[in-house]
């Protein structure tokens, strides 16, 4: 049984949209096209776990999809939070929006030792 690839950002977006799409205090600026997440109550912008991914899927996209919840969590994107009482169980894991645009972290990321080459650079210019 073959599995399609794993690209864990297409998923990471994946989440967010359907986080997006469910939740109905996210509301895009209409003059930037920047979406903004309205936290005035942070359990207004949670959704179980459960409600990220299809209820028919494979347990290899229940894995693809923590993962992927996990980077998004590690990006500042959301948050998750044990929504039980007591026990912790993955059945009471919310998951809270805190951002919704997605910006994959090595594609802005910068090393400090090349940071240092921009700022001399710019230094030069001046």
């Amino acid at each position: 049984d073959e599995r399609p690839a794993f690209d864990i950002h297409d998923v990471g977006r994946d989440i967010l949209d359907t986080m997006e799409s469910t939740l109905t205090n996210v509301r895009k600026r209409t003059s930037t096209g920047e979406k903004k997440v309205d936290k005035s109550s942070s359990q207004n912008n949670r959704v179980g776990f459960s409600a990220i991914f299809a209820k028919d899927c494979e347990d290899y996209e229940v894995c693809r999809v923590f993962l992927s919840t996990l980077m998004l969590c590690n990006c500042g994107n959301i948050a998750i939070h044990n929504g039980g009482d007591g026990e912790r169980l993955a059945k009471d894991l919310q998951v809270e929006l805190l951002d919704a645009m997605f910006q994959p972290p090595m594609e802005t990321y910068l090393a400090p030792s090349e940071q240092v080459l921009v700022t001399d650079d710019k230094d030069k210019e001046n």
